[in-house]
C-alpha cells in the first residue's frame, strides 16, 4: 500500500519540501522501537522484514505483526491522540 498513491504531483512535491528523510540501517536483532516509545515520525520499511513483539506482564512475548518491504510504521499513530507504541519493533 501506498500511502501517497491518491497525491497529485503537486500535492507530493509539496509534502516532500517539507520533509527531511532520515535513512537508519539497522542488522538482525537489532530493535528499532521499543514498547512505550513515542512515535513522532513515520517509518518507510526499505528492505528485508520487521517484527513486533509486545510484551505481556507474566514475562512472555508475543508477536503480533510482521511487517514486510514497502510498508510503514506509525502511520495509525502519527495523528492518534495517544502516539505511543504497544509493541517493540525487531530487524
Amino acid at each position: 500500500m501506498n500511502i501517497f498513491n491518491n497525491l497529485s504531483s503537486e500535492e507530493k512535491e509539496i509534502l516532500f519540501d517539507t520533509v527531511s528523510p532520515v535513512i537508519r540501517t539497522y542488522h538482525k536483532g537489532d530493535t528499532i522501537f521499543y514498547e512505550g516509545d513515542e512515535c513522532d515520525y513515520l517509518a518507510y520499511i526499505e528492505e528485508g522484514t520487521i517484527i513486533a513483539k509486545q510484551s505481556f506482564s507474566d514475562g512472555h512475548d508475543s508477536i503480533i505483526k510482521i511487517i514486510n518491504k514497502h510498508e510503514y510504521i506509525g502511520i495509525n499513530l502519527m495523528y492518534s491522540s495517544s502516539p505511543k507504541y504497544k509493541a517493540s519493533f525487531y530487524d
